[in-house]
């Protein structure tokens, strides 16, 4: 009876401490991968410029101090009223004036009723002299001029998004969203041009908003401050690439469009300036999680936009978590996690002999006293 009691009480014993190395385990091994706070808020203000962190910053070498601006246009387009097509377009503009409306030159491009669309027209070529093509400029302290040595910008995220405002009785239809995959301008793109690549999306019309986010820096000019106000190119291009396609199920239906833009600032001509990290790790798998996955597509299908959406930021940054750690695991640190796995392993095995060498150093320190 006595033995068996004694077996218990050591089976008990080992258990508890078994649990104990779990736990210690589990605090300082487990997490494979943590993002730095700008990294975060980086990867928050891409899935929504519209209301994400408006303090965020794209944290790369070199850290730099630079004003975080948030500029956009609300308005509503109009389907045409002969063949029920509209669009919405953008491009990165830092700018509040309407420059080269004519030329493609405008922060962003939506239609109106007299815009003729139909028979798989697609985004027209963007000419604000050309029947229900709509210029608009976003509500920037700055205009195109004012940029040069003094004033350079950055773009940090940017963003469009449609919803339907007609009545239940007309609502029907689809919106082709696309992000150009080389930040190329989709000015004079047909419907058969948008649907052929593969990361356009289809969405039912409806009264929620459809959204579509840029995924990123495509070339490294977009990771530096230029002294333009379009952004990247120094020469002026014109580059519309994210993109929304209306067919809708009656004519001259109204959409409500939002376009939005959040910038850095830097020179001397910029005021209010706070410091900028640099985490260049941390954008890497922030860009390459968020491209892993939707076919490299930020839109309402993508999983942190849909978290964005359906909860809190703390649903966000779960979501946010859960891809990070995925790309993290087999890209950026997939050796580390194996090399925790091993150290794991060596903690659950040497952590009852290091127990009882503390309890016998704990044991023999009277008698080592009385020498």
């Amino acid at each position: 009876m006595q033995r068996n009691a004694k077996s218990k009480k050591s089976s008990q014993n080992k258990q508890k401490r078994q649990t104990r190395a779990s736990s210690m385990i589990a605090d300082q091994f487990d997490h494979q991968y943590v993002l730095g706070h700008c990294a975060q808020k980086y990867a928050m203000s891409l899935a929504d410029p519209f209301s994400g962190p408006p303090d965020a910053c794209l944290p790369v070498t070199p850290a730099c101090l630079s004003r975080k601006v948030r500029t956009f246009v609300r308005t509503q387009l109009v389907t045409s009223s002969t063949s029920g097509d509209g669009f919405a377009t953008m491009q990165p503009f830092a700018g509040s004036d309407l420059i080269n409306t004519t030329t493609g030159g405008a922060a962003a491009y939506y239609s109106t009723a007299t815009y003729v669309g139909g028979g798989g027209a697609g985004i027209p070529v963007l000419n604000s002299a050309t029947a229900g093509v709509n210029a608009v400029s976003p509500n920037s302290d700055y205009v195109s001029t004012s940029f040069g040595v003094a004033l350079q910008c950055r773009l940090v995220s940017m963003g469009l998004r449609v919803r339907y405002s007609g009545t239940e009785l007309n609502r029907g239809g689809r919106v082709i969203l696309l992000e150009d995959p080389e930040h190329a301008s989709l000015s004079g793109t047909n419907l058969a041009t948008l649907l052929a690549n593969e990361k356009a999306k289809e969405h039912r019309v409806g009264e929620n908003w459809i959204t579509l986010c840029t995924t990123g820096p495509t070339m490294p000019q977009e990771y530096d401050y230029q002294p333009t106000a379009t952004f990247p190119l120094t020469n002026s291009t014109p580059l519309h690439y994210l993109a929304a396609y209306i067919r809708s199920a009656a004519v001259q239906q109204v959409f409500d469009v939002e376009f939005f833009w959040n910038w850095e600032i830097i020179g001397n001509n910029a005021r209010g300036k706070t410091m900028s990290e640099a985490d260049d790790a941390g954008v890497g798998v922030v860009l390459g999680a968020i491209k892993s996955v939707n076919d490299n597509q930020l839109d309402s299908r993508h999983p942190l936009l849909t978290a964005s959406k359906a909860g809190s930021p703390a649903d966000a940054a779960k979501a946010l978590n859960g891809i990070v750690q995925r790309y993290a695991a087999k890209n950026t640190s997939g050796w580390f996690a194996k090399a925790i796995k091993g150290v794991s392993s060596f903690a659950r095995n040497a952590e009852h002999y290091v127990e009882r060498g503390a309890q016998i150093a704990g044991a023999a320190a009277p008698l080592l006293a009385l020498l």
